[in-house]
């Protein structure tokens, strides 16, 4: 018969105690921590950024033996080739650190299009990859080993040889077994053996060096279609490492422009106003009243306009929380403190008029 058990305590009590005290519970913790941008990404910026300096080392490495063949053809000095070409592209990946970055914090920041620095980064980008595509694929033809050719050259001569001492027997066999000049019928039978073994010979010496000839072509046909396959494939993977580097300084930049505006507060600055003017001339002020009329209008346009920029502010902080941008806290502060900075210039403007009527 089944017996149904009440129990009175938690079975994961215990459980729940061990999970707490381990080092996993602390790990999950830490991972599951809500942190800020530039804390969860810290390790990846890191990377990125020594990534940065590998690829331009690797650009420069393999775009090397293009330019310098190129410099070679001109200069004829291998060592003035060498520091020429290198110098070359170590300022062309310089320059590409200083115009692409650059390009996209202009955009991040103020949204604009930096004609100039996006040209010249294209300008370098496209450069660089043409070196580092053409480097690449002369790298490989020039340091990939030759074919492994079969070398005819030591049968050949040990056919040569045999045929060498057949020929002389031929000699002494005309020498020793002649009469008068004429071969006798057992000279004439030994002759004609030993012509039909160098016939026999010499057929197997071109058929074995025809054959292998064969062989040869078709292995230098086979390597050099295998390395100029290697050679377009080196050349492209080149092409979108160097293409890579474009990516992280977009990360990088990124980084610190999100990093930033998580936390600082977002002004947008209004120069564009004008200050209303009096068409007419105004005489100058013999009575007190008049000197005060021309105070309060002139502190109530300061007061106007500095409600005028408060505004601004906050539809910028409000933009920024619709939108998911930056600290949320932070964004509520911003408001919080520019609707103040209203309350209090609409106090001073009424505290201003009370003064006014109360001068009048």
């Amino acid at each position: 018969m089944k017996n149904l058990n009440f129990k009175t305590s938690s079975e994961f009590n215990a459980a729940y105690q061990a999970f707490i005290d381990s080092s996993l519970s602390k790990n999950l913790s830490e991972k599951f921590r809500v942190k800020p941008f530039f804390e969860q990404y810290e390790m990846l910026r890191k990377v990125v950024l020594y990534s940065t300096y590998f690829i331009h080392a690797f650009a420069v490495a393999t775009s090397f033996i293009g330019v310098y063949f190129f410099a070679m053809n001109i200069i004829k000095n291998m060592w003035l080739s060498g520091i020429g070409a290198t110098l070359f592209l170590v300022l062309i990946e310089w320059l590409k650190r200083l115009t692409i970055p650059t390009a996209i914090k202009e955009w991040l920041q103020f949204k604009k299009v930096r004609v100039f620095l996006i040209c010249a980064g294209l300008a370098l980008a496209s450069t660089s990859l043409l070196l580092s595509y053409f480097g690449a694929h002369t790298t490989i033809q020039v340091g990939t080993p030759t074919a492994a050719l079969t070398d005819t050259e030591p049968l050949r001569k040990d056919y040569k040889s045999r045929i060498k001492d057949l020929q002389k027997s031929k000699r002494e066999i005309k020498a020793t077994m002649s009469w008068e000049g004429t071969l006798t019928p057992q000279g004439a039978k030994a002759y004609n053996e030993v012509t039909k073994q160098i016939g026999q010979i010499e057929s197997q010496m071109n058929t074995y060096l025809n054959r292998t000839d064969d062989e040869n072509r078709q292995i230098k046909e086979k390597h050099a279609t295998s390395t100029d396959k290697m050679s377009s494939n080196f050349s492209a993977f080149t092409v979108i490492f160097d293409l890579l580097l474009i990516v992280a300084f977009w990360f990088l930049e990124y980084y610190d422009y999100r990093s930033f505006t998580e936390f600082a507060s977002h002004v947008e600055e209004n120069t564009s106003f004008e200050v209303p003017t009096e068409s007419k001339e105004v005489p100058v002020a013999t009575d007190n009243s008049v000197a005060t009329d021309k105070n309060t209008f002139s502190l109530n346009i300061m007061k106007d306009l500095a409600i005028k920029q408060a505004k601004s502010n906050i539809a910028a902080f409000k933009a920024k929380l619709s939108k998911g941008e930056g600290n949320e806290g932070t964004n509520q502060q911003g408001i919080e403190r520019w609707l103040n900075t209203i309350n209090e210039m609409e106090n001073l403007k009424e505290v201003a008029d009370l003064n006014n009527e109360c001068t009048l």
